[in-house]
């Protein structure tokens, strides 16, 4: 019997394309209880009513606005108790990263919907994923793992590995305790996500895994080492590892310390590429450090990105950008157009200014340029005048009477200095010229300030 064409199926296929490929809030609360129990596959995704379950959506739509594709398989549902069916389905979901790259991932649906009046309403959700960890007709992950530290006997020993090698789902991969991290067992899954032929491996590795490990990776890859080998404790890992054509994708292992016949120590590890998923976390991560009007970074991500360069570093410039009678050009004009000014500079700055180079929407009219290098500040100040006046020229053409315009101000020096003197210290250079009708772009040594305000270093 076909139960797709159930209407508890076609109601929840509803909601999956209004809540996942619509993205629309609203309309996802219209189809659910107001005793919803809701729980996803994120740590912290859980929502035991309505109320909750609308902060949780607008969290989730901040971050990942796209809609997302997906399709439905095995689908199940039995009639519990008088209007109310339990439901089950395997769901694959298809996220849009980048233009050109898109991740797909298998996912559970169980639920209960519950019919009232002549609604079919979802009245329970919970998404799962299934365990990387754990092989088919097993019942409990990685049960080879020992929790009590006793040795396995050697023909176990033997055995278990065979059938690991046979069946994991991911990657198996054992190395010795010793310089290099020599290769004591690799299989197929593992010589397949790297793109090796078992002779190339050897051939290009001389069977060191230390050789494919990301160099910024190495210090934790040998504190798993002796957590496994010297603590002999399970232990888990997040790293790059380096595939034949060059590129590192990232890893998580779970390793566990055997020993071989000969009484060498083995790191015997579990590896599943997880560099779709670590990919999506940069993006969301991106997202929400960026402004969503300019596509610049937003207040958020000023400090964070700005402050540790100031701290170290071999000379720097700090601007503020400030856009002069903006209100005017909203009151008269609209926000529209106060919407096309403000993406027009965006675009500016980012044309004129190295990808190296940090640009910041503070908010409002305000911008920041952070230049981590020495530059030539006359060279500098006349790139800021031009920007100045090809703004003023836009403006003639879509707010002519607002008579907006850009006030600039920075400081540049050399050496350690603290994020927030540096923002005071510009902040106080642009109210001033602000305040000036002909010089509208100052940028002081930061010495020559100093008879200003003193800055903390």
């Amino acid at each position: 019997m076909d139960n797709t064409i159930s209407p508890i199926y076609k109601s929840l296929k509803h909601f999956f394309d209004v809540y996942l490929t619509q993205r629309d809030i609203t309309k996802t609360l219209e189809l659910v209880t107001d005793d919803i129990l809701y729980v996803g596959t994120g740590l912290n995704e859980t929502a035991l009513n309505k109320n909750e379950l609308a902060n949780l959506l607008i969290e989730e739509m901040k971050v990942m606005p796209h809609p997302v594709t997906f399709t439905t398989a095995n689908y199940y549902e039995n009639l519990c108790c008088e209007n109310i069916w339990n439901c089950f389905f395997d769901m694959t979901v298809d996220v849009k990263i980048t233009d050109k790259k898109n991740v797909k991932f298998s996912t559970r649906f169980t639920g209960m919907v519950k019919r009232i009046d002549d609604k079919y309403l979802l009245s329970s959700k919970h998404m799962s994923e299934p365990s990387a960890n754990q092989e088919e007709n097993e019942f409990f992950p990685i049960s080879f793992f020992s929790t009590n530290g006793e040795k396995m006997g050697r023909d176990f020993q033997q055995s278990l590995l065979e059938t690991l090698i046979k069946n994991i789902p991911g990657g198996i991969m054992g190395v010795f305790n010793e310089k290099g991290f020599p290769t004591y067992i690799i299989n197929d899954s593992m010589l397949k996500m790297l793109d090796y032929t078992y002779d190339q491996f050897i051939e290009q590795t001389n069977g060191m895994i230390e050789f494919l490990l990301h160099p910024d990776d190495l210090d934790s890859a040998h504190k798993t080492m002796k957590s496994c080998i010297i603590d002999n404790v399970e232990s888990e890992s997040e790293y790059r590892i380096r595939k034949s054509n060059g590129e590192y994708i990232w890893i998580h292992e779970i390793a566990r310390k055997i020993t071989t016949e000969d009484g060498r120590e083995v790191a015997l590890c579990v590896i599943v590429n997880i560099s779709d998923k670590v990919l999506i976390q940069e993006c969301l991560t991106e997202e929400t450090m960026r402004d969503p009007l300019t596509n610049l970074y937003n207040r958020k991500a000023c400090n964070k990105l700005i402050a540790d360069k100031l701290i170290v570093n071999d000379g720097f410039v700090f601007l503020m950008v400030d856009i002069d009678k903006f209100k005017a050009v909203n009151d008269i004009y609209g926000h529209h157009t106060g919407d096309v000014v403000l993406i027009y500079l965006a675009e500016q700055l980012k044309n004129n200014f190295r990808s190296s180079d940090i640009i910041v929407r503070l908010g409002g009219d305000e911008f920041i340029i952070y230049i981590h290098s020495t530059c030539d500040i006359d060279s500098l100040i006349n790139k800021m005048n031009r920007i100045n006046n090809d703004y003023i020229i836009k403006m003639k053409e879509i707010a002519p009477t607002s008579n907006s315009l850009l006030s600039i101000g920075g400081i540049y020096g050399k050496g350690s200095y603290n994020f927030s003197k540096i923002y005071q210290a510009s902040d106080s250079i642009l109210y001033n010229v602000k305040k000036s009708m002909i010089e509208k772009v100052k940028i002081l040594n930061i010495n020559d300030f100093n008879h200003i305000n003193t800055i903390s270093r």
